[in-house]
């Protein structure tokens, strides 16, 4: 009776014999694949911290200077672009409250400030016939804030 099992196992594990190997090339193919994507979307996290950065430090020298079109935060819009790598594809300072008269281009003290930045974000992969890339752009929307440091008097 027990050498009659012994056969039945033996015959079943020969005819399985090479899935391992397959498997085991299918369990490879699909870490790789989400090895590959897992690093897409670190990279792509990582330039929508950057764009944030860009956004927040720009707010908080127009919150010191109570202007957005001063030199020193366009200054400093430029050096944080060229610090990070990101050009943003629009920079909107819609929302920000603005004094009337003479003195339209500055900020009152405690007056909203308000800094939109958008960039497409381009996610890259290869095509399976090898023409060209595969590419499928992420908008990234970042919306920074702040109130104005600054007193103008009227």
């Amino acid at each position: 009776m027990k050498m009659i099992k012994t056969k039945l196992i033996r015959k079943k594990g020969l005819k399985d014999k090479g899935n391992a190997f397959i498997e085991g090339i299918a369990v490879v193919l699909i870490i790789s694949f989400f090895l590959a994507l897992g690093i897409n979307i670190y990279t792509a996290f990582l330039t929508w911290q950057k764009l944030n950065r860009i956004g927040d430090e720009a707010v908080r020298m127009a919150e010191i200077t109570g202007s957005t079109t001063s030199a020193a935060v366009e200054e400093r819009l430029e050096d944080l672009i060229e610090a990070t790598g990101i050009e943003p594809d629009s920079l909107s300072w819609e929302g920000t409250e603005y004094m009337s008269g003479v003195y339209s281009d500055k900020i009152q003290i405690n007056d909203k400030i308000k800094l939109t930045l958008t960039y497409e974000y381009p996610l890259i992969g290869n095509r399976l016939d090898d023409t060209k890339e595969a590419t499928v752009e992420f908008p990234f929307k970042t919306v920074s804030t702040g109130r104005s440091e600054a007193y103008t008097k009227e």
